[in-house]
């Protein structure tokens, strides 16, 4: 015979359930309590279902065979309140053992009597003979029936458009400024901090915007992909990771004297940044301290969003968790991007 351990390597075992809830919707009268050996018992007996393995072993056995019925792999015995502790409110603390003797012993009859049946069914010789299928599980999706990767790559490669566009081309086109010494120009002008930081950045935004634009017509062209949700969103989604790849930019060029040093530093931060996104792999299967950096990634909250509009028509509502998210980190980015620039005037 095989043990439990052996069987769940096999399949999933199936237990029984509550024995309490049973043995009160048989709605047994008070009497089957009183049966020897508390014929002439004292104390009320009512709700002591433990009492019911001396009194009425047939109604537990009774119980345990349903459950068999139904499906049950693993039946417990009607022991929950077999103890002195408990059965003392009863006045039946001698007999506590003799209880928990009872259940066990009832169930194990069971036990025996249904793999008698099984055994006898499933021989060679049995004209009935009954065999054991053990179904598969099924998974049902809701959306994305059938799984076609496109819907999940596709809108997810807005973030890397977003991350070459907004990113690095102001990253390298500032730093670029350094090396000709133009930059040193600037910074001696009346033009404020602010001016000369949006100058740099809001065309580039127009751009990754037009670009976005075009990758959606490709997609709708090519593959018939539209987004399910409200498109006003895809936008608004895509400015505020751009916002984010701007202030991280920026920052990279403040603090670099040359492009290729801004191409390294950049580059770091955003395979880092992508590859915990879950733009390629599911971020449930990750560790626990990388999931963590979930949290704090703006990329994660693009895609989570993006791909919740496309494919599950996802509204306002159902991404405003990711949109106030990416609005956070993308705010605090940008307080950190203007503050390390230094303007000499």
């Amino acid at each position: 015979m095989k043990t439990i351990r052996e069987c769940l390597e096999e399949r999933i075992l199936i237990m029984d359930g509550a024995m309490g809830t049973f043995i009160q919707q048989k709605a047994l009268d008070e009497r089957v309590f009183y049966r020897r050996p508390f014929a002439s018992w004292q104390v009320s007996l009512a709700g002591n279902n433990d009492v019911l393995n001396l009194t009425a072993p047939e109604v537990i056995a009774d119980i345990h065979e349903r459950y068999v019925q139904a499906g049950a792999d693993i039946i417990s015995t009607n022991t929950f309140s077999a103890n002195r502790i408990s059965q003392r409110e009863y006045g039946c603390a001698e007999q506590a053992r003799l209880m928990a003797y009872e259940g066990a012993r009832i169930a194990r009859r069971v036990a025996d009597e249904t793999n008698s049946r099984l055994s006898t069914l499933n021989s060679p010789t049995s004209s009935a003979r009954f065999d054991l299928q053990v179904k598969e599980l099924s998974t049902l999706n809701l959306y994305n029936k059938h799984q076609n990767y496109k819907l999940y790559m596709i809108p997810a490669l807005l973030a890397i458009v977003m991350m070459l566009m907004t990113g690095f081309l102001p990253t390298l086109n500032i730093v670029g400024e350094k090396e000709s010494g133009t930059i040193e120009q600037i910074n001696v002008t009346p033009v404020s901090k602010w001016a000369f930081i949006l100058s740099k950045l809001i065309p580039f935004w127009i751009i990754a915007l037009f670009v976005v634009t075009v990758c959606l017509v490709l997609s709708w062209l090519i593959y018939g992909l539209t987004p399910n949700g409200p498109l006003w969103l895809v936008y608004v989604l895509a400015m505020l990771l751009a916002l984010f790849f701007s202030a991280l930019g920026l920052i990279i060029s403040n603090y670099s004297d040359t492009m290729q040093q801004a191409i390294f530093v950049m580059w770091f931060f955003i395979v880092c940044i992508m590859l915990l996104s879950g733009l390629f792999t599911p971020t449930r299967s990750m560790p626990d301290w990388a999931y963590l950096t979930t949290y704090v990634n703006p990329m994660h909250y693009f895609i989570d969003a993006i791909r919740t509009v496309f494919i599950r028509g996802g509204g306002f509502y159902e991404v405003a968790h990711q949109v106030l998210a990416l609005l956070a980190i993308g705010l605090f980015m940008a307080l950190c991007a203007v503050q390390s620039y230094k303007k000499n005037c």
